[in-house]
């Protein structure tokens, strides 16, 4: 059994899921990988999964963007998926994510970091507060019946704003807006401070039979804020003292408006490059730039 496992998430473009799935097989020839394939993404072909040695998961439900569904989708994938080997590890990306060096590399970094898991920890500052406070509150989504009635959602959203407590949250095209209230109770005390940072990361055997055995009541709470899957990770690792995590952002990220991830293209190359990171995210099916980062990737090693 391999030590090393990969799981990607992926709801769309099964020409780029392949391509991916076909590097890290090439890159890792022993490594586990599993899809886990949005319930409503279109059907992927068994057997080239098959031809590359790729397990298919689909969601239990459909993945809908900034609720609890994909986090409760990648829990579910860990319950399914442990325990992993002794000293095994396992790494979470998405079908818009690419490798920058050799996954071999990679893995040796993994083995050898002294640490239970590698979590991004964003540094201190009013920044990372005011992303903080989302999870102090209750997210309700707004039922479809009342969405589609534009004067009892203006009502409702002017409610929203002047009340105490409460807030209209927008979010991006495509994502119905939603009301946040503030919770009078919350988990968090001495000894276990809501944590944040990318919901792409890696855990070892340990770290991921700690994170599910944690109190269920937790991951609850989590399930009702906006965008769990960024908060209940590094919450439920971060404030475990048995566990150590080397602190860093396994993806190179180039964000845009609204904290959100561009695509990247040709004149990312060189600051791809220089980054140090064995990922990056996110491109396009068809990105030129993919080419560049093969024939990197498949030049002759000094």
């Amino acid at each position: 059994m391999s030590r090393f496992t990969y799981i990607v998430t992926s709801y769309k473009d099964p020409p780029q899921i392949y391509r991916l799935l076909g590097r890290l097989r090439t890159l890792s020839p022993r490594a586990r990988l599993i899809v886990s394939h949005d319930q409503k993404g279109p059907v992927l072909d068994a057997e080239t999964l098959a031809c590359l040695g790729a397990e298919l998961w689909t969601t239990p439900t459909p993945i809908t963007w900034g609720d609890s569904s994909y986090l409760q989708s990648i829990v579910e994938a860990f319950e399914r998926l442990s325990p992993l080997p002794p000293g095994g590890w396992v790494t979470l990306l998405t079908a818009q994510d690419y490798p920058l060096r050799r996954l071999e590399s990679y893995e040796q970094f993994l083995a050898q970091c002294k640490g239970d898991m590698v979590l991004e920890e964003p540094s201190p500052g009013p920044d990372l507060d005011a992303l903080l406070v989302r999870y102090r509150r209750r997210t309700i989504q707004l039922p479809a019946w009342l969405r589609q009635r534009r004067q009892l959602m203006r009502i409702v959203r002017k409610i929203a704003t002047v009340s105490p407590g409460m807030i209209w949250s927008p979010r991006p095209a495509g994502v119905p807006d939603c009301v946040e209230i503030d919770r009078f109770r919350t988990p968090f005390r001495a000894g276990f401070q809501v944590r944040k940072g990318s919901d792409l990361f890696a855990l070892n055997d340990r770290a991921m039979a700690a994170l599910l055995a944690a109190d269920k009541d937790i991951l609850r709470y989590f399930a009702r804020c906006s965008t769990p899957s960024e908060a209940y990770y590094h919450t439920v690792l971060l404030n475990n003292p048995a566990l150590t995590n080397f602190p860093d952002a396994l993806h190179y990220t180039k964000w845009g408006a609204a904290s959100h991830p561009e695509l990247l293209d040709n004149a990312d190359l060189a600051s791809l490059q220089g980054t140090g990171k064995w990922f990056a995210r996110k491109f396009s099916a068809d990105a030129p730039l993919l080419d560049e980062l093969e024939a990197a990737l498949d030049a002759p090693v000094d």
